[in-house]
């Protein structure tokens, strides 16, 4: 999983460039999941939050019923 393996590389001592190269995501990428590891444990590390798209869905679904 390479989310696990940006913590261990990242523990290990090594920078936001090595780790880039080493699992082939961006930068953006490695400090979100750098930054949900520090607040969720490896329980963060586990499941996906939901995309814009979702929640933009869900707050647009009321506003469309109501014009209806």
């Amino acid at each position: 999983m390479w989310r696990a393996r940006i913590i261990v590389l990242t523990a290990d001592g090594n920078g936001t460039s090595a780790i880039t190269r080493a699992v082939g995501k961006g930068k953006t990428v490695v400090w979100r999941w750098q930054e949900r590891f520090m607040h969720e444990g490896v329980e963060g590390l586990t499941r996906d939050k939901p995309g814009p798209r979702a929640s933009h869905h869900c707050r647009l679904r009321p506003s469309i019923v109501s014009l209806r």
